[in-house]
């Protein structure tokens, strides 16, 4: 079913919730062909002349194996509703992302609140409980640097974070296997990728282990290389990694990220520069209030 064929009503519902039991069931999701690729096409263009020039309070950041990235400005095309503010995106991430156990609590308190949650069966609603919700106090109003403080402290759920876009060049190695985020588990933090390269199986897409965001270990990855178009969504705590970068052409992706409160990222204000950061809240004021209006729909 392709979401732009299909009226609002009782198809589009069934094939959100065909999606979000595809994110649950292996912590990632291919929506294929959800964007226009004829719009999509030009931003490849687009980004390398982004990333190939300075840009004044904004600072490209390496990643693993060779990779870089640096934040988004909120400008046409990036901020355009199309590309960031999807119905069905927003809808999943409204009902997916519910780990606010991040909100208020310490590492250590994270850490014991993963051990229960494995040994009761590592059931993913069970973030939902009352003994789940932000803790009150002063690391809720202030979260720690390096943690994310979108959103208040009187609200549960998602908030949009960053939007980024990344490079991977000819001739990079594979990434090791990793989790974007280790704490507080699964349902915490949705990345959306974008592919603005057309994939192949070896130019740098993504491999994913299913079912690892629910600590399974099948044995095998899937390589999502859908076709220009095409959205990638997983969860932050699924195993992942980079593959190799066999063409010889650079790779570009936008990524953006839905999260909740309080969880470690690592990334601070100014991670990406001073003025980057203003376009980062440039973007959460646009998306933010459309996904809350999401939030409080899905209950």
């Amino acid at each position: 079913m392709a979401w732009r064929g299909l009226r609002p009503g009782h198809a589009r519902r069934e094939l959100a919730d065909l999606v979000l039991e595809k994110l649950r069931r292996y912590g990632f999701v291919v929506l294929e062909g959800l964007l226009d690729s004829k719009e999509l096409r030009p931003l490849e263009e687009e980004a390398a002349r982004y990333l190939e020039v300075a840009h004044d309070g904004f600072i490209p950041q390496p990643l693993r194996a060779g990779r870089s990235q640096l934040s988004l400005p909120f400008a046409v095309p990036w901020g355009s509703d199309w590309l960031v503010k999807h119905e069905l995106i927003l809808e999943i991430v409204a009902r997916y992302v519910h780990n606010d156990l991040a909100g208020g609590r310490t590492q250590d308190e994270q850490q014991w609140s993963l051990v229960q949650w494995l040994t009761s069966g590592a059931d993913l609603d069970w973030f939902l409980s009352e003994d789940c919700a932000p803790k009150p106090g002063y690391l809720l109003d202030h979260p720690p640097q390096g943690c994310t403080d979108v959103g208040s402290a009187e609200d549960r759920g998602p908030w949009l974070g960053r939007v980024m876009v990344t490079k991977t060049p000819p001739g990079s190695p594979p990434q090791k296997y990793h989790r974007d985020i280790n704490f507080p588990g699964p349902t915490a933090q949705l990345t959306i990728q974008v592919a603005l390269t057309p994939l192949e199986a070896n130019n740098g897409p993504l491999g994913y282990v299913p079912g690892s965001h629910r600590m399974e270990t099948p044995g095998y990855e899937v390589v999502a290389n859908p076709p220009l178009g095409s959205v990638v969504l997983y969860d932050s705590f699924v195993e992942h990694h980079g593959i190799e970068n066999h063409s010889p052409r650079n790779r570009y992706a936008m990524y953006y990220e839905f999260e909740t409160r309080g969880i470690f990222s690592g990334y601070t204000d100014d991670h990406f520069g001073k003025k980057a950061f203003s376009h980062t809240l440039a973007f959460r004021r646009a998306v933010d209030p459309e996904l809350r209006r999401w939030v409080a729909e899905v209950g």
